[in-house]
């Protein structure tokens, strides 16, 4: 084989370069060290087993490109150029070092609370049901004026209606009846001061509220304390990183990698009561934020 052929078929595939815009076959060594370039750089793999002959990819030599071979070139040249990545990757291996995950959590008196109340009607028809649940909430809306609650700090969150069927058995095959129609409108609301959480939800119900849907209390702005957990959880992941290197008889060495796995929406830490006096009868109880961190060390060279 001339030395010209050999060099071409170095990698395992003739490496012809592709004139830009003419679509022929040239016979330049640019592509051969384009591609010896990517391999250096760690791109492609040093040897591709598949191709290591010419004669394994066919007698391409003096290939005419106008009747459309370059394409099948083209696409050889790709399929190694895969092959070599998928070496390379397959040796890279597992990560190595220390690899622990620690948890924080801050608990704090909550400073809001959020609330779905609404209303719920039925009647014989779906327009004096419609009326009735729109009456009733225009009311819950000015007394949620009256009690300082923002127009910011309220949203409709449900809104239905649907038809009431005759719950007596089918008979016959015949559809089930309608009996009436049931609407119900449902409002989210923000209780930002809550010395006004009990008088608040008894002037509601006061008003015609008949559908309270969950009381979940919170912190309006959870970054300080969240910042804590935070702390605490790198605390504890070095902690337990330390711990597994002297069981393991090493020293531990740098951080090498850190991912935050954190969830900002604090959780109840203590469940609060609703009895039927609702301005003497809800515990605010604690919510708890929570932190928790995934770190990488590396173990101390000459262990």
């Amino acid at each position: 084989m001339p030395s010209n052929d050999k060099e071409r078929v170095k990698f395992g595939f003739i490496v012809d370069d592709f004139s830009m815009g003419s679509g022929a076959l040239t016979d330049t060594p640019r592509s051969l060290q384009r591609i010896e370039q990517e391999f250096a750089q760690g791109k492609g793999a040093r040897a591709i087993v598949a191709c290591q002959r010419r004669l394994a990819v066919g007698n391409w030599r003096g290939i005419d490109a106008r009747k459309g071979t370059n394409m099948r070139l083209m696409n050889w040249v790709a399929l190694a150029w895969m092959a070599g990545a998928g070496m390379v990757s397959a040796q890279q291996g597992p990560e190595q070092g220390i690899i622990v995950t620690g948890q924080g959590s801050v608990a704090a008196a909550p400073d809001m609370a959020t609330i779905t109340l609404g209303v719920t009607e039925e009647a014989a028809s779906a327009k004096a049901a419609m009326d009735k649940v729109t009456e009733a909430v225009a009311a819950i809306l000015a007394q949620l004026d009256a009690q300082g609650i923002a127009a910011k700090d309220r949203q409709t969150s449900r809104f239905y209606l649907r038809p009431v069927h005759d719950r007596r058995p089918i008979e016959d095959g015949a559809p089930p009846r309608i009996t009436g129609y049931e609407a119900g409108n449902s409002v989210t609301v923000k209780v930002r001061d809550l010395d006004r959480l009990g008088a608040m939800m008894d002037a509601v119900i006061n008003e015609g509220a008949n559908d309270f849907n969950g009381l979940d209390f919170g912190l309006q702005d959870p970054k300080d304390a969240l910042a804590e957990a935070r702390k605490a959880a790198v605390t504890d992941a070095t902690e337990r990183a330390r711990q597994l290197a002297d069981a393991a008889g090493v020293k531990l060495g740098t951080l090498l990698r850190m991912t935050e796995n954190s969830h900002s929406q604090p959780k109840m830490f203590e469940a609060a009561r609703i009895g039927m006096a609702m301005d003497s009868a809800v515990a605010e109880g604690e919510v708890e934020v929570q932190a928790e961190v995934s770190m990488t060390f590396a173990i101390a060279p000459g262990q």
